[in-house]
C-alpha cells in the first residue's frame, strides 16, 4: 500500500510540473509563481509544481476505528521522508 501511494504521488508530481526550463532554484525556492514550489526533476532541469494535497483517514486495521492524531509520513521517490503530517 505504501509503495503504491509513493508511486502515485511521484506520478502526480511529474504530471503536474512546468516545462522544466531551469528558471527556478530548488534550494532557494525562487523562480516559481505564487503557490508553486521548485523541485528537482530526475533527468531534467528543476521545475515548478503545484502542491499535492492528500486527503483520507487513518483507521485501525482490526476495528476500523478512526485514529485521531495519527502521524502520516510522505516519502519521496528515493524512500526518504519528505513531509510529516498529523491527522485531525
Amino acid at each position: 500500500m505504501t509503495r503504491t501511494l509513493a508511486c502515485a504521488f511521484a506520478t502526480v508530481l511529474l504530471a503536474c510540473g512546468s516545462s522544466g526550463d531551469g528558471s527556478c532554484d530548488p534550494s532557494a525556492q525562487t523562480g516559481c509563481g505564487a503557490g508553486l514550489a521548485c523541485e528537482l526533476v530526475q533527468g531534467s532541469s528543476p521545475a515548478c509544481f503545484a502542491p499535492v494535497l492528500v486527503r483520507g483517514t487513518v483507521a485501525d486495521i482490526v476495528t476500523a476505528a478512526l485514529l485521531n492524531g495519527a502521524r502520516v509520513v510522505a516519502l519521496d521517490a528515493t524512500g526518504l521522508r519528505s513531509r510529516r503530517f498529523r491527522s485531525r
